[in-house]
């Protein structure tokens, strides 16, 4: 197997597997933005986590996403006594932008109430969201009468992360030759916080423009030089590496490497689909301005910008590829409405399973990516001005970590901090007792970056952040 590689390019995923509750895969502990930073890779925004306000408040499946389309088709958040938790908060009401939604569901779990997310008025429930549907079934203890009470018992949990390793437009970092996509990656589009859908559309997007300037590359050295053929090393399987490697594999050697199977990923639990304003009755400015809005304006404009209008083309050639977004009874595109959107603009796939059939639509595009799962990466090393050298993590002596064992029981405590603060300041004092638990060099970096950048976040903008 190849340990030399021309360009490194890294797509691991975001950090939700540092909290105790939270809808990510087990493959998301920051491994990927660790080794980055390690190698000198500049990190930023890392006090941006953004919760998700309604994971399935279930001892059975605690990872458990409901997506916030169940909202968008009418699903209204309720307390034990059918109250309308945010009735009074917000303009768009149960479709605020996730940190204030959740922030008011803490504070009403605070206050001794139980949230339930009330779907009477979901046309078509079953039909609709067919993969949450089947979960809830098989839940005897937390929804044993969801169907006949219309009630989901929902509580937030850490879903996505804003921050990463900084690159540009192109995905390119400070170091020459390595690149990072997705979600690991801080482009500076969301914000302190991520419009419903975008995350989707981010992968495919700056993998799109990751792609063309790697081929640019290679077309500006085939120019002068003899006919090469870049090797390039992906780390990561989901949408934005799998995307990345099907756009470069008729003009380099690409290897992408996976901590577990191809499959284990975040972008292939998606429920929410992708955000784009195809539509001939939407704009890309009105795309552009919720996703400022949602992001408090924390937000670059400058790729923020590219990220709405490239949207469209990229979702133009998927299209053009046959890719099978959901359609209405006339072929025309259906279009979801989902949380701090103005209007309805996000694609699905088979209804609530959108991440998981864009990310095998995909892979299917494969012809030339050679994978190798099971084979976390420990570290990445530049042994010269042109290759990187890689080695991997030894599995008789596995990181627990990598094992994906559920060791980050942060303290529920831990919540107190909802906000433009999505961390946690207890941080720093969990770390301090690792006796605890056991934590892979790797996770301790990460919460360490995490726990600097909101303290520093704190100070500068005060207390009211944090409520």
């Amino acid at each position: 197997m190849r340990k030399t590689f021309d360009l490194v390019v890294f797509a691991t995923g975001g950090v939700g597997r540092l909290y105790k509750k939270n809808a990510n895969n087990w493959t998301t502990t920051g491994d990927g933005i660790a080794i980055a930073a390690k190698m000198g890779c500049e990190l930023n925004d890392m006090e941006f986590v953004q919760f998700h306000p309604t994971l399935l408040n279930s001892k059975k499946f605690p990872n458990q996403l409901i997506s916030e389309a169940v909202r968008g088709a009418g699903g209204i958040l309720v307390d034990e006594n059918g109250i309308k938790i945010m009735q009074d908060i917000h303009r768009l009401k149960d479709l605020a932008p996730r940190d204030i939604v959740s922030r008011e569901i803490f504070k009403q779990q605070q206050a001794g109430h139980e949230i339930y997310l009330d779907i009477s008025n979901v046309i078509r429930f079953e039909e609709k969201f067919p993969s949450i549907t089947a979960i809830l079934n098989q839940d005897k203890e937390s929804c044993a009468n969801w169907q006949e009470t219309k009630l989901i018992p929902v509580t937030p949990g850490a879903h996505f992360f804003m921050g990463g390793i900084k690159t540009d437009s192109d995905g390119l970092t400070n170091i020459p030759g390595v690149f990072a996509i997705g979600e690991c990656a801080n482009t500076g589009v969301h914000g302190a916080n991520r419009l419903a859908s975008n995350s989707l559309l981010e992968c495919l997007v700056f993998g799109y423009r990751a792609a063309k300037y790697i081929k640019r590359l290679v077309d500006a050295q085939n120019k002068t030089d003899n006919q090469i053929e870049l090797k390039v090393l992906v780390i990561g399987s989901g949408l934005a590496g799998s995307w990345f490697s099907y756009l470069i594999q008729d003009f380099c050697d690409v290897t992408i490497i996976t901590k577990g199977s191809q499959t284990d990923c975040n972008s292939a639990l998606a429920q929410g689909g992708v955000a784009c304003a195809i539509d001939s009755s939407d704009s890309i400015q009105s795309h552009y301005e919720d996703t400022l809005e949602a992001g408090d304006y924390h937000n670059n404009k400058e790729n923020t910008k590219i990220l709405v209008t490239e949207g469209v083309e990229v979702i133009q050639k998927l299209i053009e590829l046959g890719c099978p977004f959901d359609r209405n009874a006339d072929n025309s595109l259906q279009f979801a409405l989902e949380g701090a959107h103005s209007r309805p603009r996000v694609l699905h796939l088979g209804g609530d399973q959108s991440g998981k059939l864009l990310h095998q639509f995909v892979q299917s595009l494969w012809t030339k990516v050679e994978v190798i799962e099971n084979a976390p990466v420990a570290a990445v090393q530049k042994i010269n001005s042109d290759l990187f050298e890689i080695t991997f993590e030894d599995l008789d002596k596995p990181d627990s970590n990598w094992a994906g064992s559920n060791w980050a029981d942060l303290p529920e405590k831990n919540w107190q901090n909802i906000g433009i603060i999505r961390n946690t300041s207890n941080m720093k004092k969990y770390i301090n007792e690792l006796g605890q638990v056991e934590l892979s060099d790797k996770s301790i970096l990460v919460s360490q970056e995490i726990t600097k950048a909101a303290l520093a976040r704190k100070e500068s903008l005060g207390a009211h952040y944090l409520e």
